[in-house]
């Protein structure tokens, strides 16, 4: 299967020495190739950025790098083998010696160099400070909140809905307040018709709603058809003449009339 795959694809990539060295050299001391070990890479590629970044730190004020040359070398090898160091076990000689001098001095130095990083973030505070006249004026309420929430001992969570419950609460008594000035502004005055209404039919302020519509569908009809009928009695009672009709004008009248 494999040579007869190969033979539907005879293409094959010449590879030149400068990939060759590429690729021997990312290969690890054990043969592992990159791509298994790209986290150690990483990781590697971190701590040389973590080492280049503190010595560019710790040699930040240093404005003189001297460069020692062969000779200076030698001598300090030929002073170094005709005055060994005392072993370890031994102890100090008076005045501290070569030694304690060189460590009392980095440590001067390390003394040094942190005072002036602290001197230059202070005036690199002020000029900030200075850059930036912008002073802001806290009112009462911002007072009042700061100094709430710095003495209050709860998280800011429980704060906002303690502060929103007093706020709703504060609208509610808002609320009654005013509904009950508007309700005392407002007083109706009572008619004499409608004291009287009131007073004749009291049964009407206790109906309900279906009571109602029934009686304005049904009942209030028949009563004010009675009340037409009463009304137009007594006024055909008022006049006694009664008019006599022959024959002849009854038939017309039943018949109406002719048409033109």
């Amino acid at each position: 299967a494999g040579a007869w795959e190969a033979a539907r694809y005879p293409y094959a990539p010449r590879v030149n020495p400068t990939s060759l060295s590429i690729a021997a050299s990312s290969l690890a001391a054990d043969g592992r190739p990159l791509h298994q070990r790209a986290g150690e890479e990483v990781r590697r590629k971190a701590e040389r950025r973590q080492a280049l970044r503190a010595r560019v730190a710790a040699e930040e004020d240093a404005t003189f790098t001297p460069a020692i040359n062969p000779t200076s070398e030698a001598l300090l090898a030929a002073a170094a083998d005709a005055d060994p160091p005392p072993p370890p076990w031994a102890p100090p000689a008076a005045g501290g010696g070569a030694g304690s001098a060189v460590t009392e001095r980095l440590a001067a130095e390390a003394a040094a160099l942190a005072e002036r990083r602290a001197r230059r973030e202070e005036q690199r505070e002020a000029e900030e400070a200075a850059a930036c006249p912008f002073a802001p004026k806290l009112n009462e309420i911002s007072v009042r909140l700061a100094e709430g929430s710095e003495g209050g001992g709860q998280p800011v969570l429980a704060r906002m809905q303690a502060w929103s419950a007093g706020r709703c609460e504060r609208q509610r008594e808002r609320e009654q307040a005013l509904e009950e000035e508007e309700a005392a502004l407002f007083t109706p005055s009572i008619s004499e018709a409608t004291q009287l209404l009131l007073t004749a039919r009291p049964g009407r302020l206790s109906e309900t709603e279906e009571e109602r519509t029934v009686r304005l569908a049904r009942t209030d009809p028949l009563v004010r058809e009675e009340w037409r009928a009463a009304a137009e009695a007594a006024s055909l009672a008022r006049h006694p003449f009664a008019p006599r009709i022959d024959g002849i004008s009854a038939r017309i009248g039943g018949r109406g009339c002719p048409p033109p």
